[in-house]
């Protein structure tokens, strides 16, 4: 028998393995006797207490094709987590669709997600400490809802093109604040980035700001740092900027992507003209990493080792346990990055304006420590 027909058995014999060492699994479940679907992708070697995230599809969208859309199984098999791509309800113009609050159904989209995070979390034993929300568009208003009205379930959310409806944002009040992520283009059609009033069935839609301002003062976050990313993909004929609030309470955090000319898509797909310098997925995957892992802010470190001096300054800064740093960032009090300083514990600040400076600390342990700097010439 030829070498070439072993090598084509060990080929198959290996794609086949691993073939069956993921899964995807088109699940059913009965909520409010109505029998629902969802898909569950379930990377190899998956640990037990792994994380898991809902990912929700647009209006008129289903959940096929928004695991093909989003491509988020290859995030998760980076990260070992689970994605459910849940299927939605039809509304009263029977279309399939997410009931953010809207006046087009009366489905219980929040207690049918719910009831499914807990019977995946309990069945695949995923940690119920580490499940997350986002969405595309409907998906988003819907991950904004879970955040109103489930919180103890998902512990953050993210939204796509989505926002919430001034109805929706006039009666929320959860329990616990939890960490938002909002990625939206400035030339987005469907769900202007300002906002719109008056859309049949929906309601007015809130500004994407104006969202991250609601949020942010529910997290009790006072400060924030802006970045315009490099423009990696120039095709594509969008930028990113990003604004990073980091200081928020309990360790929260609270992050605004607007991209700049981008239109009504998920950054990083593979369809229509999206934008590529950032990838929507591996960004959302980031976010609720960080989610899970509690940040030292401003408010929390009175009893921290890293402490600086003296405070105002004219310039020279001493930095007191330098060596448990990676990287130390000044920012102005607007949030643009004016210099990135050098690991040592004598500092020579760059000669600027007098005024209050915010100084990033990023440690080895992964935590964050920021401090305000007064700055006197």
């Amino acid at each position: 028998m030829s070498s070439h027909f072993y090598t084509l058995l060990i080929f198959f014999a290996c794609s086949i393995g691993s073939l069956f060492a993921q899964q995807t699994i088109d699940g059913t479940f009965m909520h409010d006797g109505e029998m629902r679907s969802y898909i569950l992708y379930l990377p190899a070697n998956l640990p037990d207490n792994a994380p898991l995230v809902f990912n929700l599809h647009g209006y008129g969208s289903n959940a096929t094709q928004q695991q093909f859309y989003a491509v988020m199984n290859p995030v998760a098999n980076e990260n070992l987590f689970a994605v459910c791509y849940p299927q939605g309800s039809k509304d009263v113009q029977n279309t399939d669709h997410w009931n953010a609050g809207l006046f087009i159904s009366d489905t219980d989209d929040v207690g049918f997600l719910t009831a499914l995070a807990n019977s995946l979390q309990s069945e695949y034993a995923l940690d119920p400490e580490r499940t997350f929300a986002c969405g595309m568009s409907n998906g988003g208003f819907m991950s904004y809802y879970l955040a109103c009205n489930a919180p103890e379930t998902f512990k953050a959310i993210a939204s796509v093109t989505g926002t919430m409806t001034d109805s929706n944002i006039n009666n929320c009040s959860p329990t616990i604040p939890v960490p938002v992520l909002e990625i939206h283009g400035t030339a987005d059609p469907i769900v202007p980035y300002n906002g719109t009033d008056n859309v049949p069935g929906w309601g007015d839609f809130v500004g994407s700001e104006a969202v991250i301002d609601f949020w942010t003062e529910l997290n009790e976050c006072s400060t924030f740092i802006e970045e315009d990313l490099p423009d990696t993909a120039p095709n594509d004929l969008s930028t990113v900027t990003s604004r990073k609030y980091t200081d928020c309470a309990s360790g929260n955090r609270v992050w605004l992507y607007t991209i700049n000319n981008g239109g009504h898509e998920w950054p990083g797909a593979f369809f229509g003209t999206a934008n590529q310098d950032i990838n929507a997925s591996e960004l959302i995957w980031e976010f609720f990493e960080l989610a899970s892992s509690p940040l030292v802010s401003s408010k929390q470190i009175e009893d921290q080792a890293v402490r600086l001096s003296p405070n105002p300054t004219h310039g020279r800064l001493h930095i007191q346990q330098v060596n448990q740093l990676s990287s130390i960032v000044l920012f102005s009090v607007s949030g643009k990055k004016m210099a990135s300083l050098p690991i040592i514990e004598e500092q020579q600040l760059p000669i600027l304006p007098s005024g209050i400076y915010f100084l990033q600390m990023q440690k080895r342990d992964g935590t964050l420590q920021v401090e305000k700097i007064v700055y006197q010439q």
